[in-house]
């Protein structure tokens, strides 16, 4: 796998093995890129325990008319496992992923806690954000119920995922206790935001959805009752909402 720090070398359409990309203190994120260097760039983050490969169908279709990037969120897939999970640190190594690559003016497309990651980055970086789109994403205030804690499986178990364990623990405390100045920081969202929701099929509640979509400046939401995996189970629709939106 090649260990990159500029933006013109990555893989076209077609490649399967991701590029890294070398951030603060040796952290190396991987990523996987579609379409003509180019085109405007568009950033998909994944949900919790996927990769940015998660995408490719997705990433394939917008293709057609922009540089899509899907990076594996850190402690995911062919990316670092440095140890801290926590979102401040997730926000920060995609705020450097955006550096690095030298990535402006991009559209971020998030779902799950790639959507809770892409609503902080549009807060730290406004200047950078033309779009949001969150699919069902993890809200900035305590999900209710509650998210419980898996007990931590046998070691050989962890050995065969494809992602660190110690991420669970870390983002379940910033699901059932997020930092009161995410929500606060809402305000400072200058791009438009299209909210994606699951419907009644997702765990996420429709309420906490609707209650993001009215704190949010610039934001209209959607509702594709499929559940929380909106992107595998209706492409076609959300492919639909992402045009309409102006995302390709």
């Amino acid at each position: 796998m090649a260990d990159l720090s500029t933006p013109d070398e990555a893989p076209l359409a077609g490649d399967t093995e991701p590029l890294r990309v070398r951030l603060a203190a040796g952290n190396r994120i991987a990523y996987r890129t579609w379409g003509t260097p180019t085109a405007p760039p568009v950033v998909l983050l994944h949900g919790r325990t996927m990769t940015g490969a998660d995408w490719t169908d997705i990433a394939e279709a917008l293709s057609a008319t922009r540089r899509v990037y899907a990076p594996d969120v850190r402690g995911h897939g062919s990316s670092d496992r440095p140890g801290d999970y926590h979102y401040p640190q997730l926000v920060a190594d995609v705020c450097e992923f955006l550096d690095v690559l030298g990535l402006d003016r991009v559209d971020l497309v998030g779902h799950s806690m790639g959507g809770a990651i892409a609503l902080q980055v549009a807060q730290a970086r406004p200047e950078r954000i033309a779009r949001v789109v969150l699919e069902d994403a993890l809200p900035p205030f305590p999900l209710d119920p509650p998210r419980a804690t898996d007990p931590r499986p046998a070691q050989e178990e962890i050995d065969a995922l494809d992602f660190d364990w110690d991420l669970i623990p870390h983002t379940d405390e910033g699901a059932n206790h997020p930092d009161p100045a995410w929500e606060a920081g809402l305000a400072k969202i200058t791009a438009p935001v299209l909210v994606v929701s699951g419907g009644e099929a997702s765990f996420l509640p429709d309420a906490e959805q609707q209650k993001l979509t009215d704190l949010l400046p610039d934001a209209r939401r959607v509702t594709l009752p499929v559940g929380h995996l909106i992107h595998r189970n209706d492409p076609e629709g959300f492919l639909a909402e992402l045009r309409t939106f102006g995302i390709y």
